[in-house]
């Protein structure tokens, strides 16, 4: 008789166990789910708020003589707006960029806006952009930056297919 109970209560025992874990697992489930969707609602939110940049555009695009750099030209060609090596090979001496370099970042970004508009809706490659003022390297650049930003070559085929490739 006391056999029959101990084994009784021991599966009591296993049964109420086997109901925690399943509890436990179906809580983390839960919290995990619960994540899932947290981490979604943010990526939409960042999805939203980097479709309302791309809505507004700087106010150098519209006003072409504009001065105005943005944080986002800071950020996405530091070259230009942060230091730069004093001299080639020298990267531990740096120094910060004069009037000049800001000069030559503005007078390539109008030339490329302009281009762009006198040969909208055809694809404005960075290789037809070397007869402008400015160095090759620094014209690139600033081609890649303006496209990332939908400035130039939006809506173009070739944007599209390079974009889904």
């Amino acid at each position: 008789e006391r056999e029959k109970e101990e084994k009784r209560k021991e599966r009591a025992a296993k049964e109420e166990k086997r109901k925690a874990e399943k509890k436990a697992r179906e809580e983390k489930r839960e919290r995990e789910k619960e994540e899932r969707r947290e981490r979604e609602r943010e990526r939409e939110r960042e999805r939203e708020e980097q479709e309302k940049k791309r809505r507004e555009p700087p106010r150098w695009l519209l006003e072409v003589d504009s001065e105005e750099i943005t944080e986002d030209e800071h950020q996405h060609i530091p070259s230009f707006f942060g230091h730069r090596p004093h001299k080639k090979g020298a990267k531990d001496k740096e120094q910060p960029l004069d009037e000049a370099h800001r000069g030559v970042y503005l007078l390539v970004r109008k030339q490329l806006v302009q281009l762009w508009g006198k040969h909208k809706p055809v694809y404005l490659k960075k290789s037809r952009c070397l007869g402008l003022k400015g160095d090759i390297k620094v014209i690139g650049r600033v081609h890649s930056y303006l496209e990332h930003i939908g400035a130039i070559n939006q809506g173009c085929a070739e944007t599209q297919q390079q974009q889904a490739a």
